[in-house]
């Protein structure tokens, strides 16, 4: 089985393996409009028409898309999709309305850890969610973020060397799974391995 996550990016797959680097167990697809442009949306689009912000229009359509047009079972088979999530798509409750069994709510790395925002992850958990984090950069403030997620997914690249070791540390904690990406060397993965990473894309 494997993982399949609705960005906003184009059509592309990236392959995610664990740490035994045997199996991929996750597969990362970017998925696209009908016109074969990245999110181009047109004036009869409902998600548009509504007046979402763009990134929440984005990834609406991609919902949409993938639950009324062509059908999850068709998308993603027996993988589990990985929406990403922005503050209002989270605080209108849009979130919500994806089967927690088969939908993961991925809060991309501008999203505020503010009251309604984790008022919503909470209800979100509590429901059954699995929630990641992506793009991750520790700032203290971002605590009540961590304390509600059960995924972090870190970018070697930019967080840089130096700083992977210390993000492992501060994010040491029971149930939290790390995920490094960007590992494009054999050298970068066995690094990423020894530091504590479970996941590597």
């Amino acid at each position: 089985s494997g993982l399949l996550v609705c960005t906003m990016s184009g059509c592309k797959y990236f392959p995610v393996v664990s740490a035994r680097l045997t199996t991929a167990v996750m597969s990362r697809r970017l998925y696209s409009s009908r016109s074969g442009r990245p999110w181009e949306t047109s004036p009869r689009d409902d998600t548009r028409a509504v007046g979402m912000p763009d990134g929440t229009s984005s990834t609406a359509q991609v919902v949409l898309n993938a639950f009324l047009e062509i059908g999850l079972d068709s998308v993603v088979g027996d993988k589990l999709a990985f929406v990403n999530a922005t503050k209002d798509f989270l605080c209108d409750g849009l979130a919500a309305q994806l089967p927690p069994e088969r939908a993961v709510i991925e809060v991309l790395e501008d999203v505020p850890p503010e009251e309604p925002v984790l008022s919503a992850l909470r209800a979100l958990r509590q429901a059954g969610y699995t929630l990641a984090l992506d793009d991750f950069v520790y700032r203290p403030s971002l605590e009540p973020l961590i304390q509600l997620a059960h995924l972090v997914k870190i970018d070697i690249a930019k967080v840089g060397q130096d700083e992977v070791e210390q993000h492992v540390k501060l994010l040491a904690r029971p149930g939290l799974r790390l995920l490094a990406e960007r590992v494009e060397t054999h050298v970068e993965f066995e690094r990423c391995k020894a530091l504590g990473f479970d996941y590597f894309q």
